[in-house]
């Protein structure tokens, strides 16, 4: 979190600079990102190629105007994009504050939708899996990307697309859906009219003789996403003491950030 450049005062959590580190006189951001009265941060950034800008932190507030929890959009020119309807945005079960909640990563699709990670089990006020969702492009949420229960303790820190469409998931878990997954990384098919190969990939990560979720008939099957379980050959999973060393580290970024958004603004 920051309110100020180079001795100038900016628009809370956001800013940007020109090439040569100057700030950037034409991005308007007013008060930026506010959380209850005080400093919002911004924990992630996507951008898209029209040039907007997707954001994602601790915030319910951008230049004075309220916003979706923890989500939104920016034009190019750091203005607020009202075509971007997040609604409630996110929240997180269990009454943690929206300080806890977070989106870590954001992956841009082909087609415009938005896979977005992180701290959240709600969307515009709808339950979703914990910690990974998706959304159209202009904003709602996308009801063809079924989780389940989603992921297991602090969610989801990093997503990667791979060019066939299936998306790497990196985090702090160890079960997807409430099936037990190596720790800390999965790896996730989209639809089935999405991705051409669905069947092989998941008889693949399956056990050898097991049945796979869609079945083996021909035609629709199930629509559900499903997790692709990598083999041990080829993904090593975390030891349970990365796990816990993974977990203190992200409940210090945490603390750290509920410190800077409690601290008065100077």
């Amino acid at each position: 979190a920051f309110s100020s450049y180079d001795e100038q005062e900016i628009g809370n959590g956001i800013t940007r600079l020109n090439q040569d580190g100057t700030l950037d006189a034409t991005f308007i951001t007013g008060e930026g990102f506010v959380y209850e009265g005080s400093a919002g941060f911004v924990t992630s950034l996507a951008l898209q190629n029209d040039g907007k800008i997707l954001v994602g932190g601790a915030f319910s507030s951008y230049d004075e105007q309220e916003i979706g929890n923890g989500i939104t959009r920016l034009n190019p020119d750091g203005t607020l994009d009202n075509t971007f309807n997040t609604g409630e945005g996110l929240e997180l079960s269990g009454g943690f504050p929206l300080i806890s909640i977070a989106i870590k990563s954001f992956a841009l699709q082909n087609d415009g939708k938005i896979v977005a990670g992180g701290s959240f089990s709600s969307y515009d006020g709808e339950e979703i899996g914990n910690g990974i969702t998706r959304l159209n492009q202009d904003g709602t949420l996308d009801s063809t990307f079924i989780t389940g229960e989603g992921f297991d303790y602090g969610g989801v820190t990093s997503l990667a697309l791979q060019n066939d469409g299936k998306i790497v998931v990196g985090g702090i878990f160890s079960s997807y859906d409430g099936e037990e997954i190596g720790y800390s990384i999965a790896r996730l098919i989209p639809p089935m009219n999405n991705v051409g190969d669905d069947d092989d990939d998941v008889e693949n990560g399956g056990d050898e003789g097991g049945s796979s979720s869609h079945g083996s008939s021909g035609g629709g099957g199930s629509s559900r996403h499903r997790m692709v379980s990598p083999k041990p050959a080829q993904i090593a999973p975390a030891s349970q003491e990365d796990l816990i060393k993974s977990i203190l580290e992200q409940l210090i970024l945490v603390l750290q950030q509920l410190i800077q958004s409690l601290t008065p603004k100077v």
